[in-house]
């Protein structure tokens, strides 16, 4: 009798798997692996239905302007219990803001992490343009919270959730608007990305929680 289903959105074979040495051959060292365990198929099989899978990108990760979308690549650092947040953005007419900080105190409900400082680099990047956007980070957890997991959380009423508020305001964020998120390696020579993981480090030192600068003059 199996006693529990592996559900896995994100993996080498995507499916539905009855054992965990299975399961751990699909996600193990796969990039922005997604999975779930569950007491029934049916509800493993919903997740699967309810679920996205956002891959590492093929292709070089977008540098020049969309016509009619923003980029933006964001990224979170934690250390010593600081928490900072860097974030790239190039819009439609070929104008560059960068932001970065320290994040709030306000926001942390279970205390800093790299987690929450990452999802606040998201929450931030979104705060700060209108219309479709497409965004990159190297965060698997933002990624797997705000396309995946969040199905489940808002079923059963966010029981046990950490950093809920962050997740709830960002995803918030996403809605009306066509939001595509892409996963990139972090220290891969991906040259935005790389801006972004040096600014959020320089934001965990400052004092402000939000400096931005817009084809290099501060504007906030």
């Amino acid at each position: 009798m199996v006693s529990k289903y592996f559900a896995v959105v994100c993996g080498v074979n995507p499916g539905i798997y009855e054992d965990w040495p299975t399961t751990q051959k699909m996600v193990n060292g796969f990039p922005g692996a997604i999975f779930k365990s569950f007491r029934t198929k049916h509800e493993a099989e919903e997740f699967m239905k309810a679920s996205t899978c956002v891959k590492a990108t093929s292709i070089l990760p977008h540098t020049i302007p969309l016509v009619n979308k923003t980029i933006i690549y964001t990224d979170g650092s934690f250390n010593q219990g600081l928490c900072g947040f860097g974030v790239v953005i190039i819009t439609s007419d070929g104008s560059k803001i960068i932001a970065y900080g320290k994040v709030p105190d306000t926001v942390f409900t279970n205390g800093p992490t790299n987690n929450v400082a990452e999802l606040y680099a998201l929450y931030v990047g979104l705060s700060l343009v209108q219309g479709d956007v497409v965004i990159y980070t190297d965060s698997q957890y933002s990624i797997g919270a705000l396309t995946t997991y969040i199905n489940g959380w808002i079923k059963s009423g966010w029981k046990g959730v950490a950093n809920r508020n962050l997740i709830e305001g960002t995803y918030s964020l996403m809605q009306g608007r066509d939001v595509k998120l892409h996963y990139v390696p972090a220290h891969s020579g991906y040259e935005l990305n790389e801006e972004c993981d040096r600014l959020a480090d320089q934001g965990r030192l400052v004092n402000e929680s939000l400096i931005v600068l817009k084809d290099n003059i501060r504007i906030i």
